[in-house]
């Protein structure tokens, strides 16, 4: 996930040991003859690395479930024939995501009205979702915030709806009944306004004087399209974006077309065809350089960097290659066809792995962070977790990949000593791996304990049988979700050791165990 100033700590953590070695509340809504009605109601090592970071200082996250590794099925859905949940399915976030239907596709034609420098004043679009009821729905709910949805249209024909508290509530003419497929047109309109998350900053659609970007994560897609925003229900996606000719939009996936649209505007077309959580769906619009070539096993790379940047990130877009070389003996085939870096023109103090095209701030780049992101393409973009209470499956294993390729890369010490002496010279969080709590979401544990708990695996069970798990387990849910629970049955499987005493002690509140020796 984000990589921000915690990927740094621990690279220093290492380094140092080395060093002494070697010297929104208005409702509308609208009825489907018209009518509506509005009711009030970086580079510098002292920076943490690039994705969504471990801190130390407790940040605003989502909220797990109790211990058992994944909670109960929801009981928020409906039974039949009856509202669909507007209450989230993750505890973390009970005001996001939405019961009783799974989105199959997104379609998002975003007309974005920004200066010609790239900063967006407004967007004029229409969200077309492809949905499969899990449920006999009377009704459901989308996530949409601060923007305004002018109609909602099922099968082509218009239908009630009613906007309140981040939330469309749409009430189609007949009962849509369970396992049902269908098309819902969202068409909205305003000014996205990013949302703040602790010190994290701001998620989800941001502009300033010079560009437009999104990082969304955790919960931020809902600023800018309606969604069901929530980690578990994971769509494809096409992205038509139009902007001014003199700027550039890039979004995941694989760039279909670019065309000028006669008014000195052009629309860019990207599609992402496999399955991606909506906290990584991006857009970045700027007056940017790209830069194509191809990878390992046929991988297309491009990278787009501002004009003004380009010249900066050359040696990091170098490493591509070779990064993709060696995860990949690691953790087995890349799971998709594109991979690269794009570059905001402002200074974000993070990095994102949005799906295929991980989001850098202007100088907060790094070999370090550039690994740990390419790392998350294998673990949180392709294999996401169901609940945000299993997010060490995306920090801690973006943590180890990182640590293991600057071990790698330096020689020394190896991956063994690095890990010992990042046990001993931690950083002191003994919060819960799993389950860290909605405050601690992106705290420490999640990250270092969770790459310490990978490696007193592997010490466990061996090299074979660790890289067999890890390898499994990015094939067998690959483009899926999966829980804490199913990565540790998936090691028992392949290590035939029962290890609970293991995954007990590591993912648990309190100081961290000893290492295997």
């Amino acid at each position: 996930m984000r990589a921000r100033w915690a990927i740094v700590w621990v690279a220093a953590v290492v380094l140092a040991s080395c060093a002494s070695d070697d010297n929104g509340g208005a409702e509308s809504s609208k009825s489907a003859d018209g009518t509506s009605s509005v009711e009030t109601g970086g580079s510098d090592p002292s920076d943490p690395a690039v994705s969504a970071p471990p801190s130390s200082s407790q940040n605003p996250s989502p909220t797990t479930p109790d211990s058992d590794l994944a909670p109960e099925t929801d009981d928020t859905r409906p039974a039949s024939a009856t509202a669909g949940s507007d209450e989230g399915v993750d505890p973390y976030f009970p005001a996001s995501g939405n019961g009783g239907y799974d989105v199959e596709h997104y379609q998002l034609a975003i007309d974005a009205d920004t200066d010609t420098d790239g900063s967006t004043k407004s967007i004029d679009a229409v969200a077309t979702l492809t949905i499969t009821s899990t449920d006999d729905l009377a009704s459901f709910s989308l996530d949409l915030e601060a923007l305004e949805v002018r109609s909602v249209r099922l099968g082509g024909n218009e239908v009630e709806f009613r906007q309140r508290a981040g939330e469309i509530r749409i009430t189609p003419e007949q009962t849509i009944t369970a396992n049902e497929t269908f098309d819902v047109e969202v068409s909205y309109d305003g000014q996205p306004q990013p949302k703040p998350y602790g010190s994290l900053g701001n998620i989800g659609w941001s502009s300033n004087e010079t560009s437009t970007w999104v990082v969304s994560e955790p919960n931020g897609a809902a600023t800018w399209f309606p969604s069901n925003d929530q980690p578990g229900d994971k769509a494809t996606f096409r992205f038509e974006i139009t902007v001014p000719e003199s700027l550039e939009a890039v979004a995941n996936g694989r760039m279909v077309s670019d065309a000028a649209t006669g008014d000195g505007r052009r629309t860019w077309v990207w599609d992402m065809d496999a399955p991606m959580a909506t906290y990584l769906a991006t857009v970045v619009i700027d007056d940017l350089t790209f830069d194509t070539g191809e990878g390992p096993d046929g991988i297309r790379l491009r990278d787009a960097v501002p004009d003004t940047l380009s010249a900066s990130y050359d040696d990091f877009t170098k490493l591509h290659t070779d990064m993709l070389e060696y995860f990949t003996e690691l953790f087995g085939p890349y799971p998709f066809d594109e991979y690269g870096i794009v570059v905001v023109d402002a200074r974000l103090g993070l990095a994102l792995e949005t799906q295929t095209f991980s989001v850098f701030g202007s100088g907060a780049i790094s070999e370090v962070i550039l690994a740990h992101e390419l790392v998350h393409q294998w673990f949180g973009d392709s294999v996401t977790p169901v609940y945000w209470r299993d997010i060490w499956l995306n920090e801690g294993f973006a943590t180890y990949g990182q640590l293991m390729w600057t071990s790698e890369q330096s020689g020394s010490p190896g991956i063994d000593e690095s890990m010992r002496r990042l046990a001993t010279g931690g950083s002191g969080d003994t919060s819960a791996v799993v389950d860290p709590g909605a405050d601690n979401l992106f705290g420490s544990s999640v990250y270092y304990r969770g790459a310490l708990t990978l490696h007193a695996l592997r010490l466990d069970i061996g090299d074979d049988a660790f890289f067999q798990t890890v390898r499994t387990w990015a094939e067998r849910y690959r483009h899926a979700n999966a829980t804490t629970d199913d990565f540790i049955a998936l090691a028992e499987e392949v290590s035939g050791k029962q290890l609970d005493e293991l995954f007990d002690a590591w993912l648990s509140a309190g100081p961290p165990p000893r290492l295997p020796n």
